[in-house]
């Protein structure tokens, strides 16, 4: 293994162990609300991967649990594309004492909404079905969904996005991607493997904005020129970085970024960069989940 290689092994598994990602958070728990419906979301479209804190955030009434066997509903959510557009199916499927009692409601948007747009409406639809059992289970309202009417400025509580209502999370509200790619070409006088992984690791309120991110690739390539002299180019490339800053106030907040990285291309072992810095955001930090700039 080469040093470039160690380094990059090294960086990988550093950097992670520096987020205060706390692992007995990430199980299940009891319900945040007595009585509240148990929803369990199945998610089988990108259109609700990236939504995902935005319906936590919204649809308050309800206790969002990581593990089935603790839901009184199981809802599935799939797309298709309609051609102009796609349709999103949302499958609701009882549990326990509401077995039995199953449903099927279908939003619709056009390639030409936008995002908030197709956002709040997926939002508006999957309310009012878990409103329905909620009512099922004898769970008393209102039933407040925080998805603004026609550009009216809603009425929420000057907290935490994470924090505006009684939401059950585990994961105290880090999302995690991970993601990894294979390649590997062979011609007559060449032959190329390619391998690289990445990660990141975020945690958005109205207090603290945090994240954490790393991607390294490693690449080799073996040939023969036409005048049979054999040649060999090995590429190890990596790096990682984190943000973390802080509110001062509804729309300002301050912190710092650092990062650190290797590149046998660009000839570094380890280079390393930290600074800081002060924001001023457009809209307030808890419409986080809605509007940024």
């Amino acid at each position: 293994m080469t040093r470039n290689s160690r380094l990059f092994l090294a960086l990988l598994v550093a950097v992670p162990a520096l987020s205060p990602l706390s692992i007995a958070g990430q199980q299940g728990g009891d319900g945040a609300r007595n009585g509240a419906l148990q929803v369990y979301l199945d998610c089988q479209t990108p259109t609700c991967f990236g939504n995902m804190t935005h319906f936590r955030t919204e649809i308050t009434y309800v206790n969002w649990v990581r593990d089935l066997r603790d839901s009184d509903v199981h809802l599935i959510m799939t797309g298709q594309s309609t051609g102009s557009g796609a349709e999103v199916l949302l499958d609701f499927i009882g549990r326990e004492e509401l077995e039995g009692a199953d449903d099927r409601l279908v939003f619709n948007y056009s390639n030409t909404d936008s995002q908030i747009s197709r956002t709040e409406g997926i939002t508006g639809v999957l309310a009012v079905g878990l409103a329905r059992y909620a009512v099922m289970s004898g769970q008393a309202g209102p039933y407040h969904v925080g998805v603004g009417l026609h550009g009216e400025e809603e009425l929420v509580p000057d907290l935490p996005p994470g924090l505006q209502g009684d939401v059950d999370d585990p994961w105290d509200y880090w999302v995690f991607s991970l993601g990894a790619d294979v390649d590997y070409e062979d011609e007559d006088l060449q032959e190329e493997r390619s391998a690289s992984a990445r990660f990141s690791a975020n945690r958005t309120t109205e207090l603290w904005k945090i994240s954490f991110s790393g991607r390294g690739s490693v690449s080799l390539r073996e040939g023969e020129y036409s005048s049979g002299t054999k040649y060999e180019d090995q590429r190890e490339e990596g790096s990682a970085d984190g943000r973390i800053f802080y509110s001062l106030a509804e729309r300002w907040s301050i912190g710092m970024e650092t990062g650190i990285s290797t590149s046998t291309r660009n000839n570094q072992d380890l280079a390393g960069q930290v600074g800081g810095g002060l924001e001023y955001s457009f809209f307030p930090y808890r419409d986080w989940t809605r509007r940024r700039m």
